[in-house]
């Protein structure tokens, strides 16, 4: 019964996501909402980014760099030219509003995701190279992120970043000693090893699990049985995303979007700018690429992880309740990416048609 559910929520992501928005603050508007905790964290890392890696395709990245132009090309495009397009954006479009700049940039620094090997191989992609480029630019998230963060915390926030009182600790400050802090703007400085700590906990110590994971499925049941059940795990990784984005929308900090409604409607042009952007150097990249390995590297070009991103928003919101607005972009996200996927699929499709005719 519980995988005809994952199943339903599958199929019927688009109205799950609005059902969780739509309850989330339906709790804030009846009872007020609740205040933040750190359990959110622990979720977002457990139930919704852990397994949304799972059926990443490990193996096939023995032979990866010999795609390494398509790669180095993804790279460019993921770590230049989106977090420009979202910086200059938001420099243009919402100059008063900083915590909805921050959530456009974390969609830009977060790209690829899970979703990207169900979309590659609908498109009929090249599938070593679709691994190949959400690996590396989920590799090289963990080590860019944390500098072009700092630098747009820094500058959007300065040292007002984080609420979080000197006497006050966390688990992390408590596991290591008081080594490293939850707060990232303590002391009043951003930097980008602060940054890096989250990021640990929401990209790498998930990303090995589910390395791990997969490992021990092959091992116990064979290559077969996995190829059977990964999908399963995606399913599970929306249900979790589900359960995250209501208890988001549920926090009491949301009450904010009822007295300015309008912070919506601000957000949703620029992030629809952004995807636009992001969309015409996917298409370009496919054209010049072509065919199946093209197709691989517009998804990895258009897509973005929005699963992650807003895993990290919760740990922003955590350090200050103040940012609660940084998730509005990241929600939106959904309402113009999936649409978006759908066109693009369709696009990629019609035009390998199109081209496989003019070839016979």
């Amino acid at each position: 019964m519980f995988l005809n559910f994952l199943n339903h929520i599958q199929k019927y992501l688009f109205v799950w996501i609005i059902v969780a928005v739509a309850g989330g603050l339906l709790v804030v508007k009846v009872f007020g909402g609740y205040s933040f905790t750190p359990l959110i964290c622990f979720l977002a890392a457990l139930i919704m980014i852990y397994p949304s890696l799972i059926p990443l395709n490990f193996d096939k990245l023995k032979n990866s760099l010999r795609n390494y132009r398509l790669i180095l090309f993804s790279l460019a495009a993921n770590f230049i030219l989106a977090p420009v397009a979202a910086f200059l954006i938001g420099l243009f479009f919402l100059k008063e509003n900083p915590e909805l700049r921050a959530g456009l940039m974390l969609l830009a620094v977060f790209p690829g995701g899970g979703m990207m090997t169900t979309w590659a191989h609908r498109s009929r992609s090249h599938m070593p190279t679709a691994v190949s480029v959400i690996f590396f630019n989920l590799l090289a998230a963990v080590f860019i992120a944390p500098f072009i963060l700092s630098f747009t915390f820094s500058y959007l926030f300065g040292d007002s970043f984080s609420s979080i009182s000197e006497e006050e600790t966390c688990f992390l400050e408590n596991i290591t000693d008081q080594t490293a802090s939850c707060a990232l703007g303590k002391g009043g400085k951003i930097t980008a090893g602060q940054i890096a700590w989250p990021m640990f906990f929401i990209l790498v110590i998930p990303l090995l699990a589910a390395y791990l994971t997969q490992k021990l499925i092959k091992k116990k049941k064979g290559m077969e049985y996995f190829e059977k059940t990964k999908m399963l795990f995606g399913s599970f990784s929306n249900w979790g995303l589900v359960i995250v984005l209501f208890f988001l929308m549920a926090l009491n900090s949301n009450d904010y979007l009822f007295k300015n409604p309008y912070v919506v409607a601000i957000a949703f042009g620029p992030v629809a700018l952004f995807y636009g952007l992001m969309l015409f150097a996917a298409i370009m990249a496919y054209l010049f690429y072509g065919e199946s390995r093209g197709r691989a590297l517009s998804w990895g070009i258009f897509l973005r992880y929005i699963t992650l991103s807003l895993g990290f928003s919760t740990s922003l919101i955590y350090q200050n309740s103040a940012l609660a607005m940084v998730i509005v972009p990241v929600v939106l996200s959904y309402f113009i990416q999936m649409p978006l996927s759908f066109w693009l699929n369709k696009y990629l499709l019609n035009n390998s048609k199109i081209i496989t005719e003019n070839q016979n």
